[in-house]
């Protein structure tokens, strides 16, 4: 008999025997739901603690009562948790994303020529090409440039939208609405955040389009255009940020545990103080 099929026959023995509340039922209850789902055999169990387990069994119907009992505890945290969350989601700034996506030509070819001489200077250690990355990896580096965020500030008067007095932060923080990937198929993928829904569309679309501008202008290839574009971005319907179901599904489900953990110790200091009175 293996030492697992023994542990199961002990809490099956343990469990048949009788069914009992007692109040190290918080600490006992986590050890025996740990050794439950652990590789532990009784080998490792002394006397002492097989006597304990066995006095001191789980009942599942005692967990419901303690809940049943402090309900209108568990049910105010989960109100007030909810609530404070939707108003804090309506409240926050609402974003719309917009994507762009293109399929990149072959840079490195015969008819393509690729001056690394100004590679350092365009890349910005936005990616190494050195590594042997690829022309995939050389548009994306020109898609996440400081260079191209500057052209598309320049562009759409994004110093009014991102108001700072430095144009380094205001990079920052385009650099910051604008993801770019790519995936297996080497698909990329431009996608804009922004307030306006219009001009999420416009940025990444713009994004696409100065490509080919940041090649002519730099020297990098000689082929045009660098990318086919697959898909143009439209305007989002609606917006992508804040996720307000989302976020309400998470508030939710977090204040159910913690309005739990809380009945529970509620609980066990009302039977403490109970007890210390008899006393």
């Amino acid at each position: 008999m293996t030492k697992q099929l023994k542990l199961i026959l002990f809490v099956v023995h343990s469990v048949n025997k009788k069914l009992m509340w007692d109040r190290k039922i918080y600490g006992r209850g986590i050890c025996l739901c740990f050794f439950l789902t652990s590789p532990i055999s009784l080998d490792y169990f002394s006397e002492n603690d097989k006597d304990i387990l066995m006095d001191e069994e789980i009942n599942i119907i005692d967990y419901f009562r303690i809940i049943k009992k402090w309900w209108l505890v568990i049910a105010i945290i989960f109100f007030v948790s909810v609530l404070t969350t939707f108003i804090i989601s309506i409240r926050m700034p609402k974003l719309y994303e917009a994507t762009a996506t293109v399929l990149s030509q072959e840079v490195l070819t015969e008819k393509g020529v690729l001056l690394t001489s100004k590679l350092p200077y365009i890349l910005k250690e936005e990616v190494d090409l050195y590594s042997g990355g690829g022309p995939s990896q050389l548009i994306i580096a020109l898609l996440k440039s400081g260079r191209m965020a500057e052209d598309a500030i320049e562009r759409f008067s994004l110093e009014k939208l991102y108001s700072s007095s430095h144009k380094s932060e205001i990079i920052k923080k385009v650099k910051k609405r604008v993801t770019t990937l790519m995936s297996k198929e080497g698909v990329i993928s431009v996608r804009v955040e922004s307030p306006d829904p219009k001009l999420s569309a416009d940025i990444a679309n713009f994004y696409v389009e100065n490509l080919d501008k940041l090649n002519q202008e730099l020297e990098i290839s000689s082929l045009k255009p660098l990318v086919k574009v697959l898909d143009r971005a439209i305007p989002p319907s609606s917006p992508s940020n804040p996720k307000i179901k989302l976020n309400l599904l998470i508030s939710g489900i977090l204040s159910i545990f913690i309005g739990i953990l809380l009945s529970f110790f509620l609980n066990y200091v009302q039977e403490e103080k109970s007890k210390s009175l008899k006393v």
